[in-house]
């Protein structure tokens, strides 16, 4: 897909991939986290992907809580916050957390639509611990330790860069594989009203299209939809059911 390779190569933790996927898989298997039935809410109950629309409703109000804590100056809305984002991303992995075991209609779809999901909850669980362990320091009224708050980041960065690679794994499931090895996979397994229903999803989350990928401020979730967007949004990919 056009500007994804662009965006994984100048990403420079990126050769540290490995190293992370081995972390964060065993950082799953020690955190607990929730039933996916309990992190469902009622409104999504109904849609055609429940799971799917309740795990980014569940990342975005997670990254909302974050950012309100550290904004927060009172230290009981502060703990409030970091333990209601811990909630939320554990509920974000669980939910993605059942995608592990999914299969598509080929080989190669399966593996894409695994990996994305196996890299998705490496993150989502990575950013639940994290933040679990500021709360726990601020529920004992302590700040957290210059060498913690440095692993902390490192951690975090490590977790985005997992996002990014869950979002190009999930952009090949979306394509369909062509019988001629020499043709253009120019062809969506998605339906138009699915596409435009994943678009509309992208754009409240506020992203730039065309993110800055030296600038400090550009967060890897938002690089992660930049790649989804770019894909989604081509003309040159067509839907399912177009002619």
């Amino acid at each position: 897909m056009a500007g994804s390779g662009d965006i994984m190569a100048q990403r420079r933790s990126r050769r540290r991939l490995p190293v992370a996927f081995l972390l964060v898989t065993t950082l799953i298997a020690a955190a607990p986290t929730p039933s996916a039935v309990l992190c469902l809410l009622p409104m999504e109950v109904a849609s055609a992907a429940p799971e799917v629309a309740a795990n980014h409703r569940y990342v975005r109000l997670a990254w909302r809580e974050t950012d309100e804590a550290a904004d927060s100056q009172h230290p009981v809305v502060q703990l409030a916050d970091l333990k209601l984002a811990v909630e939320d991303f554990q509920c974000a992995a669980s939910l993605v957390q059942t995608f592990q075991s999914a299969r598509g209609t080929d080989e190669h779809t399966t593996k894409a639509i695994q990996i994305s999901a196996l890299a998705a909850t490496s993150a989502y669980t990575t950013f639940a611990i994290g933040f679990q362990r500021w709360a726990t320091a601020r529920a004992h009224g302590e700040g957290v330790p210059l060498e913690a708050a440095a692993d902390f980041k490192v951690q975090n960065e490590k977790a985005g860069e997992l996002l990014i690679h869950a979002a190009v794994s999930v952009w090949f499931a979306f394509l369909k594989l062509q019988r001629d090895s020499n043709t253009p996979m120019d062809r969506l397994t998605l339906t138009r009203a699915h596409r435009a229903a994943l678009l509309e999803g992208l754009k409240r989350r506020s992203f730039r299209s065309e993110p800055d990928i030296h600038s400090p401020d550009t967060h890897a979730p938002d690089l992660a939809a930049a790649v989804l967007y770019k894909g989604l949004s081509s003309p040159k990919y067509k839907a399912a059911d177009e002619p």
